[in-house]
C-alpha cells in the first residue's frame, strides 16, 4: 500500500503515472471514505489492505519488486493501493486473479487508461496512459473549460491585478506534465485574446508566467 501523506496531489499523478501507469497497472477503481469516519481512516484502509493476499498469505499490494515479477511471468496479476486524502485506489495489471480480489467480476469491466482524481474545488486531474506506455496528467475537459470560462470573464471585467493574482493563486497546474503544459498555454492565450477582444492593452503575456519544471512521464523498467 502507499500512501500519499502531502496534500500536494502531484505527488500522488507522479506516482500513478510513473510506477504504476506505465508498468501496466492500467485498470482501476476509485473508492471515496466517509468523511464522518475519517478518524477511522487509517483503520478501514488498514482492513482493505490486510483483506487481498496471495495463497501465500502474503497482502498482494505489499508484495516485493520479485515476488511481483514472478506473479507476471506466471500469468496473474499484480495489483497496487494507493490512499490519497478521502480516496483510495486500486489499480491493477492484467492477468489471473488468485487472491479474490475481483469477488468474481471481470477486470475488463473496470476503467481502463483514464484515471480520474478529485484534487479539491475547481481541480478534478485525469491520468491518461498511452500504447507507447507513456503517461500523462491534465485537468478533465470539463474542469478545464470551466477554467477558461472563469478566466475570460475576469480578463473582460476585472482590474489587471486582480486577473494576475488568481492566475498566479489557482496556477496548480505544477509540475509540468506535457498534458498540464498544453492546457496552460491555452489558458494563457484564451485570457489574452479575451482581453485584447474587450479592448484592454493592461494584461500582457509577460504577467502570466508559465511554469515548466517536469517532461512527460514515461514507462518505467520493473513490473
Amino acid at each position: 500500500m502507499k500512501r500519499i501523506a502531502d496534500d500536494n496531489v502531484l505527488y500522488l499523478l507522479q506516482y500513478l503515472t510513473a510506477n504504476l501507469i506505465g508498468r501496466g497497472y492500467v485498470w482501476h477503481c476509485r473508492t471515496g471514505l466517509p468523511e464522518r469516519k475519517i478518524d477511522r481512516w487509517p483503520a478501514i484502509v488498514g482492513r482493505i489492505n490486510d483483506k487481498y493476499r496471495t495463497p501465500r498469505g502474503d497482502p498482494v499490494f505489499e508484495l516485493s519488486r520479485d515476488q511481483r515479477s514472478r506473479r507476471k511471468a506466471g500469468g496473474r496479476l499484480n495489483a497496487a493501493l494507493i490512499w490519497w486524502r478521502g480516496f483510495f485506489w486500486i489499480l491493477s495489471t492484467a492477468g489471473r486473479d488468485d487472491v479474490g480480489m475481483f469477488e468474481g467480476e471481470h477486470l475488463e469491466k473496470w476503467p481502463r487508461a483514464r484515471l480520474v482524481v478529485p484534487a479539491g474545488r475547481n481541480f478534478t486531474y485525469e491520468i491518461k496512459a498511452k500504447p507507447d506506455g507513456t503517461a500523462t496528467v491534465g485537468l478533465t475537459k470539463d474542469c478545464f473549460t470551466a477554467k477558461v470560462l472563469h478566466f475570460q470573464d475576469l480578463a473582460k471585467r476585472a482590474p489587471a491585478d486582480a486577473v494576475i493574482a488568481t492566475y498566479a493563486a489557482e496556477d496548480r497546474l505544477i509540475p509540468a506534465y506535457a498534458g498540464c503544459l498544453a492546457q496552460k498555454r491555452r489558458l494563457v492565450q484564451s485570457i489574452i485574446r479575451t482581453a485584447r477582444s474587450a479592448g484592454r492593452t493592461d494584461i500582457t503575456r509577460a504577467m502570466l508566467t508559465i511554469t515548466s519544471t517536469r517532461p512527460v512521464v514515461g514507462a518505467q523498467p520493473g513490473n
